[in-house]
């Protein structure tokens, strides 16, 4: 790593410090899903959102993890997130200021420093409407949401003993993410596309 090139994720010297740029915090972003298997995540809804992508793991520890990553430049999306029995979900955005920024990136609202560390400061709680996870995406942003299963809550024991069976419950065949353009909300609270 290092040096100043245009898609090293970290650029710097030893003489005047390292700095992480957005392609470092894309990596971040994925690292947070965890181990785990990939499973299927089928976009539907996208021609409103062509640049919107998203990948769905299950972590070894039972919960679904979604990456997404809406790289549309001029419009917001709402991504619903279905497939999986959830008691609840969190999610940590990845943002800049601006689209072509290379300094000013957060992850879950922190700055990874100069001596690569990285604390996640700002875990949302992810609003649920008729068993589906709404999250409103901002424009050229991404995010790492996490749904907490009920099935995951099953004793490690119990995984090892049983993991066929286990995994057959709690791994959902697909994880359907349905994407619509952002509803605006002016303030005398009608809403505007």
């Amino acid at each position: 790593g290092g040096g100043y090139g245009w898609s090293t994720p970290i650029a710097g010297t030893p003489e005047a410090g390292f700095l992480a740029r957005p392609e470092y915090y894309g990596m971040l972003l994925f690292a947070q899903a965890g181990p785990g298997r990939l499973v299927s995540a089928k976009l539907s809804g996208a021609e409103d959102a062509p640049l919107l992508t998203a990948y769905a793991l299950r972590g070894d520890d039972g919960h679904l993890r979604v990456a997404l990553f809406n790289k549309n430049a001029d419009k917001d999306v709402v991504v619903k997130i279905s497939g999986s029995a959830g008691l609840g979900a969190g999610l940590m955005r990845l943002e800049a200021p601006r689209l072509n920024d290379r300094t000013d990136v957060t992850f879950a609202g922190s700055v990874v420093g100069v001596d690569g560390r990285w604390l996640p400061q700002v875990e949302e709680r992810v609003p649920s409407e008729n068993g589906l996870f709404l999250v409103h995406l901002k424009r050229a942003s991404g995010a790492c949401c996490r749904v907490i299963c009920a099935m995951a809550r099953v004793p490690s024991w119990l995984v090892r003993r049983n993991s066929a069976r286990f995994f057959a419950l709690i791994r959902p065949a697909t994880c359907t993410i349905a994407s619509a353009p952002a509803v605006r909300r002016s303030s005398a609270g009608m809403s505007s596309r």
